[in-house]
């Protein structure tokens, strides 16, 4: 699928998924509604794809019937990937190339042991509270990276990497 179909996508299922947020509402909104009038297929798609699910939340004494829509994992991962290229980029001036493998992983919930351990590392943020990101690069080995991100305080991603022995290569270089 082209570039531009996963972005799509992926904003669709963010937007879904942040749903009525204070930031979400004003900035997904009108261009999810847009996309899905729009877009036959992807709502096709996703029509054909929900599911009823019950929500067993424990603050709160009674379920609630809900809508579930499968992620992506495709359109989800590629554009975190690019996203987190784009950041370490902007805060090292390295370009961390596509030959350092990535993993990314969509959360649920953010859980206290991963709060706790993200607790000092380096804060960022796009658009107010869009997109708050924590990261960790390493100090003797910039290619081994980790990141947190959270879209709209409702839904988070990891990514992490790992190489064996690569170097980052500078702007410009290789």
């Amino acid at each position: 699928m082209h570039r531009s179909g996963l972005d799509e996508q992926f904003k669709v299922f963010l937007g879904l998924t942040v749903g009525y947020h204070l930031d979400g509402d004003k900035s997904y909104r009108g261009p999810i509604l847009r996309t899905m009038t729009h877009n036959r297929k992807l709502r096709s798609d996703i029509l054909a794809s929900m599911r009823r699910v019950v929500i067993q939340d424990p603050t709160v004494p009674a379920s609630q019937p809900a809508f579930a829509i499968p992620l992506n994992k495709q359109a989800h991962d590629t554009v975190v990937e690019r996203t987190v290229r784009g950041l370490y980029f902007h805060h090292t001036g390295r370009i961390l190339g596509d030959r350092y493998p990535l993993t990314v992983q969509w959360l649920r919930v953010l859980n206290d042991e991963l709060f706790r351990m993200t607790n000092d590392w380096n804060t960022g943020t796009v658009g107010g509270s869009a997109l708050v990101y924590k990261y960790e690069i390493g100090k003797d080995d910039p290619s081994l990276i980790a990141w947190v991100l959270q879209f709209f305080q409702k839904t988070w991603s990891i990514v992490i990497s790992n190489p064996a022995g690569q170097d980052v290569g500078h702007a410009g270089g290789g």
